[in-house]
């Protein structure tokens, strides 16, 4: 099984997992019945005469119709079939046992890659927080910068719509090029810069350059269009005062002025050579390895060795960020594959930029402390005593999956590229002229059924499928499921509403006890009572959590200082009578 890494995909190889268990188990059992010994021919009869008794006995069994009679002869054959396997499968060997249950599953390498990227800018953007001197600036939408750039700065407190725009709105090398790619190479044709882009540079450049396709999130394009950037600065710089100033009102517009600011914070810079120097020393060399030319035939479940050593290469790079970082370092002793940088002039052009580039160094280790993290939580299928590990070359070779799983992602573009010529084309239909396409199924019907009773009888076959209307069936199933899971959800959050309003009637007819001798009196079922009323009040958000008071003197505790917290908001009620004993409603 060959997947992405998405947790859904993991719960589905456990699906399939429990499913092969089913067959091996269901295909022992019924090598037992095709050829059954005395002892098997007794559990079959007895099994029948139970079938039977279950209805009603033998007259109730024979009012039965045929088709009744046949779903109870599949239920019993099945559950009669998947004891024998089981029984059969507990005979075995563990060797035996071992190949039956061997099952491969495997991430695509892309995706580690790409998630690699992912964890070290996580990580990148985290190293900030404990470094001097201000991170990447803020790069908010239209909205957003509205409500930032009209912020009081004189109040000591920001309004909720002044933190809400400041928490969603994010800055940084990954926003910096997406943007860039909006601009320069969107990926809707009637958006962007397009040709007036690729003519300008060719004037400036004296060569075509198409923008890293960031707009699509393309593989490993946040690295290639952020060594774009650094290679070319200026001259992206130059290019965006020039669509500035030939519009009438000279000025950019939010996405233009995000850009050009981006390009001109040394921290957001500092962040896109780190990600420039990644692409360099890891991405593009691995990238090589599993899907460059040459890696045709190459089997996933051989590539645990390829993977330690990617570890033990960003591991190397973080003991000696020099290795890196160095403009006298050996190129050969940074890529992954031994090799000269892909992109001289970028590198070039970093080290030039270096001098004015904040925290590059620890950037950069922190980028690949986090990178090398993902790379190890997302190569355990290679783990030392797993099912790939310990499997033999020839288990290996049966089970030969390709590095990455183009196939399956490549067929979901050919389906996007089909719809959007064709709309109305069924999922059925689509599915079917593929698989007529890339099986040569034309050459198996003229070999098999080209004679004309095969192809009368698939004449109506067709007539009959097209008549049961599956594609509307598809959708209709597909409705009825969201439908069913909206209410699902739905009944969850009315039983969560009456179980808040009981629980709110509960605490409304409870009243707080305000004498300290009193509180250290009462069970620890009574001290909960009161810490619950205290939270219904909703006057102090700082009450703990009943998970953090472990004890009944901790819950005392924390109940005094609530009920001195309360008396000084309400001082009347510390002159409550005491025939209240101390209570108040």
């Amino acid at each position: 099984m060959h997947t992405d890494h998405a947790e859904d995909q993991r719960k589905l190889k456990k699906l399939y997992k429990a499913l092969k268990k089913e067959v091996t188990l269901e295909e022992l059992g019924s090598v037992q019945l095709k050829n059954p010994t005395p002892e098997v021919q007794a559990l079959l009869d007895r099994a029948v005469a139970s079938t039977i008794e279950r209805v009603g006995g033998l007259a109730a069994w024979s009012a039965l119709s045929t088709e009744e009679r046949k779903a109870h002869d599949v239920d019993m054959i099945r559950g009669l079939t998947m004891t024998l396997g089981a029984e059969a499968y507990e005979k075995l060997s563990d060797e035996s046992k071992r190949q039956l249950d061997l099952f491969f599953r495997a991430g695509c390498c892309m995706h580690k890659e790409l998630n690699s990227v992912k964890g070290g800018v996580a990580a990148m953007s985290e190293r900030w927080k404990e470094l001097e001197g201000p991170g990447p600036i803020l790069l908010p939408n239209r909205d957003n910068r509205a409500v930032v750039e009209l912020a009081d700065s004189s109040r000591k407190e920001a309004s909720a719509a002044e933190r809400r725009a400041a928490n969603v709105s994010t800055g940084g090398a990954v926003r910096g090029a997406s943007l860039a790619g909006a601009i320069f190479n969107h990926k809707d044709g009637k958006k962007g810069q397009h040709d007036a882009y690729l003519y300008h540079f060719l004037h400036l450049t004296g060569r075509s350059i198409t923008f890293p396709d960031t707009s699509n999130t393309r593989y490993q394009t946040y690295c290639l269009a952020s060594a774009e950037l650094l290679t070319h600065l200026a001259t992206y710089r130059q290019y965006l005062e020039f669509i500035r100033d030939k519009k009438e009102s000279r000025d950019f517009n939010n996405l233009e002025g995000n850009v050009y600011r981006g390009l001109h914070d040394p921290a957001t810079l500092s962040e896109m050579a780190v990600l420039a120097f990644y692409g360099e020393a890891v991405s593009y060399p691995y990238a090589s390895k599993v899907r460059g030319p040459g890696s045709e035939d190459l089997n996933v479940l051989k590539l645990g060795e390829l993977h330690k050593e990617v570890q033990q290469h960003i591991q190397r790079l973080i003991d000696d960020p020099s290795l890196v970082l160095s403009p006298q370092s050996d190129p050969s002793l940074v890529t992954f594959d031994g090799k000269p940088w892909r992109h001289p002039n970028a590198i070039t052009a970093i080290y030039t930029l270096s001098p004015n580039l904040p925290h590059l160094e620890a950037l950069l280790v922190a980028f690949l402390n986090g990178a090398l993290a993902v790379w190890i939580r997302f190569s355990g299928e290679f783990a030392p005593g797993g099912t790939i590990d310990t499997s033999t070359a020839q288990e290996r070779y049966r089970a030969w999956m390709q590095p990455c799983n183009d196939a399956f992602e490549g067929i979901l573009g050919t389906f996007r590229r089909v719809m959007h010529a064709r709309p109305s084309l069924s999922e059925q239909h689509f599915n079917a002229q593929l698989t007529y396409e890339r099986n040569n199924t034309q050459d198996f019907i003229d070999a098999k059924l080209s004679d004309e009773a095969n192809q009368k009888f698939l004449r109506a076959e067709a007539r009959v499928r097209d008549s049961s209307k599956p594609e509307q069936a598809r959708k209709l199933d597909l409705a009825q499921a969201e439908i069913a899971a909206v209410e699902q959800k739905r009944a969850k959050e009315r039983a969560k509403a009456e179980k808040a309003a009981q629980r709110a009637q509960k605490l409304a007819g409870v009243v707080l006890i305000l004498d300290n001798a009193h509180i250290l009196q009462l069970k620890v079922s009574l001290l909960d009572e009161q810490l619950d009323a205290h939270r219904a009040l909703r006057e102090d958000s700082s009450i703990p959590k009943k998970s953090h008071l472990k004890n009944k003197r901790a819950k005392q505790e924390a109940l005094l200082s609530l009920v001195e917290a309360y008396l000084a908001r309400h001082p009347a009620d510390s002159n409550a009578p005491d025939t209240a004993d101390g209570q108040v409603q």
